[in-house]
């Protein structure tokens, strides 16, 4: 009887009943596997992009989120300590005391397998599309397109006094990747739907953000008209991110492939503008706290992402259609996944 309930449990934590029920995931799975096949048609011709695609391994992007960012790497090895704590402790003197929860343990387990390692998968080739976008010669000329907007507006950028370009530095760069903490919250919750939205909406946008990146590149505006912003000072997180970006570029683009074994496996960073996740990524939130949060976050929400669109034009990371086109790609796909909601996806 015990031994059968033994195996019961994590049966059930890691049985497919549902999963594949989920649309959201099916479509994940479809756009993977088609554009897997896309992958060996471009690699088979010798293209730009094929290299793109073969090069872009296991050491760059595929696992960036686990070995690359710092919140979610921190985050499970704390986790991990904690579990391994509470094994040691329990083993030692026959108690069974969980340190965290086991159904924060469950949680964790399910949704690594229902719905982050496809996310990884999709932030994968989401990556290799942006990198072809950022190194492909031809870009769409956003910057002439939009001209008549940014000499109107240059001198209200250029007489902003410098706390605010420091501000808004620190809201666009280290605030918002702050925000993916989120997904830590999530990857332990019991509410379904929450998780459907966050890993959804993230997902299914990265689908389309990065064909786009791919079929319409279009870099940011500093690199096109640096001379523009000389307002900017010296002391940015943006300048670090820029001048990285300008040295694997130029890296790239004198050595072509060579330079992911000169990089030693360090990812290159795209610097495809069109469209902008940042902001699509803040309206999510928005998005999201208007459903599950209290008022007072929702508003917090609303600034973060009046914030960002300003950060992203005032220190050049985006054009103008780059937000509303990130805005409209994000929004619809969010109403899309909330009105496609069934009763099997209510959080609990």
């Amino acid at each position: 009887m015990n031994s059968n309930k033994r195996l019961a449990i994590p049966y059930k934590i890691v049985s497919l009943n549902g999963w594949l029920k989920e649309p959201i995931l099916r479509y994940f799975y479809i756009y993977l596997i088609l554009n897997l096949f896309f992958a060996f048609q471009e690699i088979a011709k010798g293209t730009l992009l094929g290299q793109c695609y073969l090069n872009m391994d296991f050491k760059c992007y595929l696992f960036q989120f686990a070995f690359r960012s710092h919140w979610f790497r921190e985050s499970l090895i704390g986790l991990g300590i904690l579990i391994f704590v509470e094994y040691l402790f329990n083993r030692s003197f026959h108690k069974n005391l969980p340190i965290i929860p086991k159904k924060w343990k469950n949680n964790l387990f399910n949704t690594w397998f229902k719905w982050v390692m496809p996310f990884f998968l999709i932030i994968q080739v989401y990556f290799t599309l942006k990198l072809y976008g950022s190194i492909y010669n031809h870009h769409i000329p956003l910057w002439e397109w939009e001209g008549s907007f940014w000499s109107l507006v240059h001198p209200i950028f250029a007489s902003l006094p410098t706390w605010t370009y420091k501000f808004l530095d620190i809201v666009y760069v280290p605030v918002w990747g702050f925000a993916h903490w989120l997904f830590l919250f999530a990857l332990m919750s019991s509410n379904e739907k929450f998780k459907r939205r966050l890993f959804g909406v993230y997902g299914l946008s990265l689908m389309i953000f990065g064909i786009l990146h791919c079929l319409l590149p279009a870099v940011s505006p500093i690199y096109i008209a640096k001379d523009y912003f000389n307002y900017l000072p010296d002391k940015l997180f943006s300048w670090n991110y820029h001048n990285h970006c300008f040295q694997q570029e130029s890296l790239f683009l004198t050595k072509g492939v060579e330079a992911f074994t000169l990089l030693k496996g360090k990812a290159i960073t795209p610097i495809a503008a069109f469209p902008s996740f940042h902001v699509g990524y803040a309206l999510l939130l928005l998005l999201m706290a208007r459903e599950f949060c209290s008022k007072w976050l929702v508003l917090v929400s609303f600034l973060f992402l009046f914030l960002t669109i300003l950060g992203s034009l005032v220190l050049g990371f985006h054009y103008v259609a780059d937000d509303v086109i990130g805005i409209i790609v994000v929004y619809p796909i969010y109403i899309f996944i909330r009105n496609t909601e069934g009763g099997n996806t209510k959080g609990r």
